[in-house]
């Protein structure tokens, strides 16, 4: 830590503790203690600006014999406590203590900075002791946030607790999701599938728990192990889930389980949906199996490839095939996404993106006529360029086209002007 930094490291702390002074409803009724910030206690009311609303406020009832001192404790984890007793809100005592616990290591810090407050001219014109005092002082204080983190560890579960608001949408997210993909199975099936799961993935992650310095033969007999463990979660789902049923589910935790997300662009039916996962899953269970060697390997992906692309476009039909084709493509994503910034019509991305196909198309094909000399061909790709851009200009607006520019559209309106080999 550079001694300007703890300056300014200073002045932020006071500016912090006097905003915690100001905030303070009352001030402490007891010294503070000594010997680490664990005991250490306050209290604060945070009050915010009356709104005016149609109808009378619902006043709560208070007991008559309630006073705020009465669960207060010098002791944090009796204040805790006591919060916990009234019924107060979980976020509402994390809140709270965090706030009470940052004033008492702003004041400790500021203690700490207390010296290089009082000499910092003196110590900045004498190079060794500037030195010396800012490795101290930056020793303390990281011993100071240290204990800061452990004091929160020990009071509420986290060096950060801010971190379980974190991991609550986390599992929110993760429980809706599955309440997703399992919604075509009653509850007590959706639960036995859950569960299934659970227990195999806490018996994966205590597999891998110590997963450092293992020898190749330790890393594959491990690996081998997982592969039995998720076989026989698979084998147990047999057993719960119909033929059709399991299915279902295997589809919808593949990688088409997405796919609607990723073809937002483009509105396809569920039938399609289906039809497009099952296609895609069995493309890539097939380029699984690939094993030959790389020149072999490719001809037969790209076969593999091939025949899943006939296979989409016999189930959608062609319009609809082009349909898919564009909803993957990320320029006509890039064109959409701007087209919903500055509320143009749905329509336009279309045409801006078939604007910019044509042109990349009418490029690749004067780069490869053979018969045009070299200055003709650079001049019809520098015309091309440019009606281009005309053309998205006019179409899409300049403030929409600048921002389409920013986004990538100069990098390929420049390439259309790449010379041919």
């Amino acid at each position: 830590m550079r001694l300007r930094t703890l300056i300014y490291l200073s002045l932020a702390l006071n500016v912090a503790l006097a905003a915690v002074v100001a905030w303070k409803s009352r001030a402490r009724d007891h010294p503070p203690t000594t010997g680490g910030a664990l005991p250490q206690r306050t209290n604060r009311v945070v009050r915010t600006n009356p709104v005016a609303v149609a109808s009378p406020p619902q006043v709560l009832a208070v007991p008559a014999g309630f006073h705020w001192s009465d669960i207060e404790s010098a002791d944090y984890r009796v204040y805790l406590a006591n919060l916990q007793s009234i019924g107060c809100p979980q976020r509402t005592i994390r809140d709270i203590i965090v706030a009470d616990v940052d004033q008492v290591f702003i004041q400790r810090g500021r203690e700490l900075l207390l010296p290089l407050n009082r000499r910092v001219w003196e110590v900045l014109a004498n190079e060794d002791e500037a030195k010396e005092l800012g490795n101290r002082i930056e020793k303390d204080w990281e011993a100071l946030v240290e204990e800061r983190k452990a004091v929160l560890k020990k009071l509420l579960g986290h060096e950060n607790p801010f971190d379980s608001d974190d991991d609550d949408a986390s599992k929110a997210r993760e429980r809706a999701r599955w309440a997703r993909i399992l919604d075509f199975l009653p509850p007590e099936r959706q639960e036995q599938v859950l569960a299934l799961r659970r227990a195999c993935e806490d018996a994966v992650r205590e597999l891998w728990q110590s997963e450092r310095d293992l020898t190749k033969e330790e890393r594959q007999d491990r690996q081998r192990h997982q592969r039995e463990l998720e076989a026989a979660r698979d084998q147990q789902l047999s057993a719960v889930l119909s033929p059709d049923e399991l299915a279902e589910y295997q589809l919808r935790i593949s990688a088409g389980a997405n796919l609607r997300h990723q073809l937002s662009r483009v509105e396809f039916s569920t039938e399609e949906i289906r039809a497009i996962a099952q296609i895609n899953n069995e493309r890539r269970q097939a380029e699984s199996q690939v094993t030959a060697d790389k020149v072999e390997a490719k001809q037969r992906r790209a076969e593999i490839a091939r025949q899943a692309e006939a296979q989409l476009r016999q189930a959608l039909g062609e319009p609809r095939f082009g349909d898919y084709q564009r909803a993957q493509d990320g320029r006509f994503e890039a064109m959409s996404q701007v087209v919903e910034r500055y509320g143009l019509p749905e329509a336009t991305a279309l045409t801006a993106y078939e604007m910019q196909v044509a042109a990349e198309a009418q490029a690749t094909a004067l780069r490869q006529d053979q018969n045009r000399p070299a200055e003709e061909q650079q001049a019809l790709l520098e015309a091309s360029r440019s009606e281009t851009e005309r053309s998205l200009k006019e179409t899409l607006g300049a403030k929409a086209f600048a921002t389409l520019e920013r986004r990538g559209a100069a990098n390929w309106l420049g390439g259309l002007t790449k010379p041919g080999n």
